[in-house]
Formats: structure tokens, C-alpha cells, sequence
């Protein structure tokens, strides 16, 4: 909910610099800013626009710790993928895309207990994305799309899978991805 209300507030205060955003073209530009996916990978995105295709890279680290740990957890998330600009219009752009999807996470060390094994979960995602573009610099963007992922025996990493290994197979799954980019 806190992402939510973040997003929300984000989206109010760039209305306040809505300008003419001229048409959306994003060739030869570079563009850096969060993402969250529709299977949970998240952090920094970096993107290329190259004609009409976008490329771009997500990287995410998360780490925590309970009080009764001697070591912390941590989730190592990347993204990597292309979307192309099937509709572009004066502030908004529709594209479809893939993305491959690696996450890499250990658990937190009990006091007292053995490290846990780590677990890697594979993924392959195909989104749909649209953007909105407030002004020429400032792009928001919703997604979703067809997710497959392919979790490994030690449970989920990315994915809110249902099974502990084997894979998954979301259709626009609406708890959406969302993200925000500064594009130069």
C-alpha cells in the first residue's frame, strides 16, 4: 500500500510540470528510474531507445534482517529485455515487449543456525506497457503481460508461485508492474 500512495504522489506533483510533451520519440535517448515488474523483479530500470524499440535493464537488491538473525537475508533481482512502441501518440506510448527475469536469493541466518542455501528462479516475461509522458523527460508506465516462471525446489523467489518447484504460468496477471523513468 505504501508503493501505492508513493506512486499516487508521484503522479500528482509531475501534473503540476505537465508540458507539451511534443510526440513521444525516445530514438538515441537513455533513460534511468524504478520498475516494478508484473513478477516482482524490481530496482533501478536503465533504458535505450533505439528507433522504436526500448531496451532496458533492471537490477534490484534487497536485504533484511530480523532481530533474531546472526546474518542477514538478502534477494538479488535482474531484468533484461526490450519493449517495442506499437502506438505512440503526443504524451503516451503502448509497447510489447520480453524480458528475461533472474533472481537470486538466501535467506537469513537464525542465531545460532546454519547459513541457508540459496535458490535461483528463472523467468521469462512477455509485457504490455503503457506509458504516459507529463512532460519530454519524465515517463510513467504501467504494465502487464503474460509471465512464465520457472521457480526452483527451495520455493519462489521472484514469483508469488504457487508451487514449490515446477512453474508458473500468469496471464495479465493485474497486480501490475509499475515504474517511473527520467529520460535524457
Amino acid at each position: 500500500m505504501k508503493k501505492f500512495g508513493l506512486f499516487a504522489l508521484v503522479v500528482a506533483a509531475s501534473s503540476l510540470f505537465v508540458a507539451n510533451a511534443h510526440a513521444v520519440d525516445l530514438n538515441g535517448k537513455k533513460g534511468i528510474g524504478y520498475t516494478e515488474t508484473i513478477n516482482n523483479v524490481n530496482g533501478f530500470n536503465f533504458q535505450f531507445g533505439t528507433g522504436n524499440l526500448i531496451l532496458e535493464g533492471i537490477l534490484g537488491l534487497t536485504m533484511g534482517s530480523s532481530k533474531d538473525a546472526d546474518a542477514m537475508g538478502r534477494m538479488l533481482t535482474l531484468g533484461l529485455g526490450g519493449h517495442f512502441q506499437a502506438l505512440r501518440a503526443e504524451a503516451a506510448a503502448w509497447t510489447i515487449g520480453a524480458r528475461i527475469n533472474v533472481g537470486n536469493a538466501v535467506g537469513e541466518t537464525p542465531k545460532g543456525g546454519d547459513a541457508p542455501d540459496g535458490a535461483t528462479e528463472f523467468g521469462l516475461s512477455i509485457p504490455t506497457r503503457v506509458y504516459w509522458f507529463p512532460n519530454k523527460h519524465i515517463s510513467l508506465h504501467v504494465e502487464t503481460g503474460i509471465d512464465i516462471q520457472f521457480p526452483p525446489k527451495e520455493g519462489a523467489v521472484t514469483s508469488n508461485a504457487a508451487v514449490p518447484e515446477g512453474s508458473t504460468f500468469a496471464i495479465f496477471d493485474f497486480g501490475t508492474g509499475v515504474g517511473m523513468s527520467f529520460w535524457w
